[in-house]
């Protein structure tokens, strides 16, 4: 019988499926931070490409890029925590005006005054605030007595931190017109006549005296501001000073005050939040009758004198005893004018 021949069938050979590259958890973590730690950097195009290839080539293997992960995720979260901090500033700011709006406005003063007193820099989220035509920023980084003063004022009379430059600008310049010449340089002669006229500011020395069961004293200065603006040389605003008329920056200031030594006697009548301007003898070669201002604040039936020291630092003493010290100064001291902010 003939041997038939079996014909070979030929299979097809089939490739063998690719082994697909999986991912651990780990690894799609890392690459992600990776990639934001990147755009950080500001890697250019061809180096992330880069980075990504070798990546995926390792096959998991991690030991090569650890230490670069490590340091790119390091950077991103340092990077994110500093570009927030304005934030959480804002924040801080919010919560102050949150917890102040359903105080008393002495009690605001009281509240925003010890903010800054605990927190310098409290405000310093706010820069120099908007540019003013003046010799120093409407946010100085540093306080002296009045800017201190305005500056709670203007925190405490505000709703949020929109409405703080515009108040400010309404306490420290007259008729809230924004420049040197018309800021309020002269407590007894601008600062508190403008304030009171604007409805901003009230002196309470004769209501405080007269609740005591006595009558207020009165000194009179005559003031020249046109002079003064010429003895400051102020580069940028030398031709309007030499321009201004001698006679008319002069007049004469009757300011009420409280004998120092009747100070601790009318001091219960004094609310808290209130400004104490500390009132100087009257003398020829000087052009103020005003040389120092602070709050006073009630803590635990106790009075203290709150304010901006010569040092620009804010600082608070029994009010008892900055009086006592106060009577020793070369220049004399002759007693204290009380003012309080209205709403």
């Amino acid at each position: 019988m003939p041997v038939t021949k079996r014909k070979k069938v030929s299979k097809s050979k089939k490739k063998p499926a690719k082994k697909r590259k999986v991912k651990s958890n780990l690894q799609k973590k890392l690459f992600a931070q990776a990639k934001k730690g990147m755009q950080i950097f500001k890697f250019d195009a061809s180096l992330k490409k880069s980075f990504k290839k070798h990546f995926k080539d390792l096959n998991g293997s991690l030991t090569y890029l650890l230490p670069i992960l490590i340091f790119a995720v390091f950077m991103f979260f340092y990077k994110t925590s500093s570009k927030n901090q304005i934030t959480l500033d804002s924040a801080q700011l919010y919560q102050n005006f949150e917890q102040s709006k359903s105080l008393s406005l002495g009690d605001r003063i009281d509240y925003w005054s010890g903010s800054i007193y605990s927190k310098p820099d409290l405000l310093k989220v706010l820069g120099k605030g908007p540019d003013v035509n003046d010799t120093a920023p409407l946010f100085p980084p540093a306080y002296d007595c009045t800017t201190f003063i305005e500056t709670v004022a203007a925190l405490s009379r505000s709703k949020d931190s929109g409405e703080i430059a515009q108040k400010l600008i309404e306490i420290r310049y007259r008729d809230g017109d924004i420049s040197y010449i018309n800021r309020n340089h002269f407590p007894e002669a601008d600062w508190i006549p403008n304030n009171e006229k604007a409805g901003i500011l009230k002196d309470i020395t004769l209501s405080v005296a007269r609740d005591s069961g006595f009558l207020a004293s009165f000194v009179n200065k005559d003031i020249n501001r046109t002079a003064w603006f010429k003895a400051q040389r102020v580069e940028h605003y030398y031709r309007s000073v030499a321009a201004m008329d001698d006679k008319a920056g002069e007049s004469t200031v009757k300011l009420p005050y409280i004998p120092l030594d009747r100070a601790l006697e009318v001091v219960n009548h004094i609310p808290n939040g209130a400004v104490i301007n500390i009132v100087r003898e009257n003398k020829e070669s000087q052009p103020v009758l005003i040389t120092h201002q602070g709050f006073l604040i009630w803590k635990n039936g106790v009075a203290y004198l709150r304010h901006a020291s010569r040092n620009k630092k804010i600082t608070e003493v029994p009010f008892k005893k900055y009086l006592g010290e106060s009577g020793t100064m070369p220049w004399k001291v002759i007693g204290i004018n009380v003012n309080e902010f209205r709403s």
